[in-house]
């Protein structure tokens, strides 16, 4: 056969064939482009492909607080987390940022609703400027450790969220919750996550402070001011100074609570407003000594002397308690 015939006769084939294969070509693609749509329309879309993120209202419920610790800011709680997501969604990966240890259990699932206990020991900043008359806010902070703010955002359901009545801390009172959705940023090159917080204020009581605290350090205070009626300076310097070494041992002993707070606290203020009420009982006794030493309170004129020296300081301290206490307490109240 030469090559003429040959091409011929292949050529056909070749023909043929080709326009098999594009018949074929052209039904595919003809099938891909009317099935595309409805599949696309019954696909699930993805969180990254949604326009809008996710929104999960989260309520919480407090049913436990305790283990409060001011020296090293921490507290134990149990709660209850409810997230209700408006699209389908896995809630599973949330977390509590500020857990220092922490387990969860998934209680009950239905719908787009899930339930979750938890239990752990949650850090938190105590503010002890104002101590002993000090408010605590503890934190529950809850983000997502996988999707970001793009994809799903945390929405307050403070209408469900609150605390059991029966929760109590000795010696704290539990001011009103908030519930609060923000957003946090992780520097330039990370996107921004979905947070919420959960604060529960705890105030300490003001009669135990007063008691505890105020009521010691008054005694103090009017033993060695009592002195000062007295004619006998030997006393003034023996019972201002043990005055003064028991106020200091108390004063050590209130802090072990609270440990070292870096802060000026109202306590220290108040204690040292005593320091320098008992330093005015010693320093009338030192200064009384020296002058019956010299003979200046003999006589008539001497006891006068005498007189008005003791109650001059006496009046000294009451016009510095006075004047500290009103200064203490407007700080106090403006802080």
């Amino acid at each position: 056969m030469g090559v003429r015939d040959y091409l011929r006769r292949h050529g056909r084939l070749l023909d043929v064939r080709t326009l098999a294969t594009a018949l074929g070509a052209a039904a595919i693609a003809i099938t891909a482009l009317l099935w595309a749509p409805a599949a696309a329309a019954h696909a699930p879309l993805s969180t990254a492909d949604q326009a809008e993120p996710t929104e999960a209202s989260t309520a919480i419920v407090i049913t436990n607080v305790s283990g409060l610790d001011l020296v090293v800011g921490s507290f134990d709680a149990t709660f209850y987390v409810a997230i209700t997501c408006n699209n389908p969604c896995d809630p599973s990966e949330w977390d509590i940022i500020n857990a220092r240890s922490s387990t969860r259990t998934l209680v009950s699932e239905s719908g787009l609703t899930s339930w979750w206990l938890v239990t752990g020991v949650f850090s938190f900043s105590p503010d002890l400027s104002l101590f002993p008359f000090d408010t605590q806010e503890l934190p529950i902070e809850i983000e997502h450790g996988m999707l970001d703010g793009r994809q799903l955002t945390f929405v307050p359901n403070a209408a469900d969220s609150g605390i059991d009545p029966e929760v109590s801390i000795a010696g704290w009172t539990f001011e009103e919750f908030t519930l609060e959705g923000s957003t946090t940023h992780y520097g330039q090159q990370i996107l921004d996550y979905s947070k919420l917080t959960f604060t529960q204020p705890v105030t300490r009581s003001t009669i135990a402070s007063i008691m505890t605290y105020y009521i010691p350090l008054i005694i103090f205070v009017l033993l060695g001011a009592s002195t000062l009626v007295l004619s006998r300076n030997d006393y003034q310097i023996r019972v201002g100074g043990t005055a003064l070494v028991g106020l200091t041992v108390f004063y050590l002993a209130t802090n072990e609570g609270v440990g070292f707070s870096g802060a000026f606290t109202v306590w220290d203020a108040s204690v040292l407003l005593g320091y320098g009420a008992l330093g005015l009982v010693l320093t009338c006794g030192v200064v009384g000594a020296h002058i019956f030493n010299e003979g200046g309170f003999e006589g008539p004129a001497g006891a006068v002397r005498a007189k008005r020296l003791r109650f001059g300081f006496l009046w000294g301290l009451i016009g510095l308690v006075a004047a500290g206490a009103a200064a203490i307490a407007a700080v106090a109240v403006l802080t």
